[in-house]
């Protein structure tokens, strides 16, 4: 548990490299996590024990052992998903309803 709250409260203090280093091995294990134009959240509590260590691990590295190679590492671009197209039904306000929206 002491990893897990480590990771807590340094992953957001990391730089640019390790960073993409964190990033590139959540997605390509496949780690349950959501993302959007802020970032990426993850839940540690749902993460197992062994992908706790790795992203331990992944943090404490030494700058001399990150391999700058960035060919090895394919790059995830985020998929744009489609907007649905909302559909709104016609309605007809009685009068109260409109002297109500008339206030707002």
């Amino acid at each position: 548990m002491e990893k897990r709250k480590y990771l807590y409260y340094h992953l957001k203090d990391i730089d640019k490299n390790k960073n993409n280093l964190i990033y590139n091995y959540i997605i390509d294990n496949r780690i349950d996590h959501n993302e959007n134009k802020n970032g990426l959240l993850l839940n540690l509590s749902n993460l197992s024990d062994y992908h706790v260590d790795e992203l331990y691990n992944l943090y404490n590295l030494k700058e001399s052992k990150i391999n700058y190679d960035l060919s090895s590492f394919k790059s995830v671009k985020p998929e744009k998903k489609k907007e649905k197209k909302k559909i709104y039904k016609k309605y007809e306000l009685n009068k109260l309803e409109k002297l109500i929206l008339s206030y707002s």
